[in-house]
Parts: C-alpha cells; structure tokens; sequence
C-alpha cells in the first residue's frame, strides 16, 4: 500500500483497527487543549499525530469549539 493511504485504506486492509483510531480520538478528546500525547499508536507500523492533524486544517479548532460545525 502506498505511503499516502487514509486511515480508512489502513482499516479496510486491516493493516490498523478501527477501535485504535477510536481509543486514540477518545483520549486526545478528553482534553483537545492540553494532549497527554500527540502521538498515538494505532498499529505495528502506523502512529496517529492528532494534534499535527488538527493544525493542518484550519477548520478543526473551529469544530472542536462548536459541537454544531
């Protein structure tokens, strides 16, 4: 698979399971403003940097204010 595959292709694959990509979402939602981690294993090979993630969108501050974004 190549290097730019969603977390959806890595789930489809079952390279990742969803309920990683889940428990991750949970804990940085726990405290958006102040992680425990930015970076969260979400398989063998894969990390998931929530925090890179959500800076790299301009809309995701907006929608993680507003429950109705």
């Amino acid at each position: 698979m190549s290097d730019d595959a969603t977390h959806s292709d890595l789930v489809t694959t079952e390279r990742i399971a969803i309920e990683a990509v889940g428990a991750a979402v949970d804990v940085y939602l726990a405290e958006p403003t102040k992680p425990t981690t930015q970076a969260h294993r979400i398989g063998p090979d894969h990390i998931l940097d929530l925090a890179a993630a959500e800076a790299a969108h301009a809309s995701a501050p907006a929608t993680m204010i507003n429950a109705e974004a």
